[in-house]
């Protein structure tokens, strides 16, 4: 399995991925890492339908992505990994699979105490606690809204 590039988006599969990002990184497969989305089947349907048709789509819970990757079981494709937020990516790592760097596209949290990245990111003192931990295990974690735009490395705006 080669990996494009992993995200941090919470729309996941949604226009901008499709046309920025799918065709941008001409994968072949995208892989939406969520431990919720399973038990939801209007998300999976709307997954299903926003994805391009010559694209292949998993939804993953972070303990059998861990598994699948340790075993190749994406092999010889090129994939796009989708995460909803950091706990999603620190469930992943916890399970024994480390991704070294993810790029963060949309987080909107809307509450009294958030903390304002950018215009597209805001998070919770609770996301910012696992983004921490999760630099401090390795992880570069860089803003970048869509292929065209700079990478921004977030300890540096944390």
């Amino acid at each position: 399995m080669e990996i494009l590039s992993a995200r941090i988006d919470e729309r996941l599969v949604h226009a901008q991925t499709t046309i920025n990002w799918i065709e941008y990184l001409k994968c072949d497969r995208v892989i939406v890492i969520d431990d919720n989305i399973l038990a939801d089947d209007i998300q999976k349907n709307a997954l299903k339908m926003s994805c391009p048709k010559n694209v292949k789509l998993s939804i993953l819970e972070s303990n059998n992505a861990a598994s699948r990757f340790k075993e190749n079981f994406f092999e010889n494709e090129r994939v796009l990994i989708l995460f909803r937020g950091f706990k999603s990516l620190n469930r992943l790592i916890s399970y024994g699979y480390m991704i070294d760097k993810v790029y963060i596209g949309n987080l909107r949290y809307n509450e009294d105490d958030k903390i304002e990245i950018n215009k597209n990111v805001s998070i919770s003192p609770e996301q910012k606690e696992v983004a921490l931990n999760l630099i401090h295990e390795g992880v570069k974690l860089y803003l970048q809204l869509l292929p065209s735009h700079p990478c921004v490395e977030l300890k540096d705006l944390l």
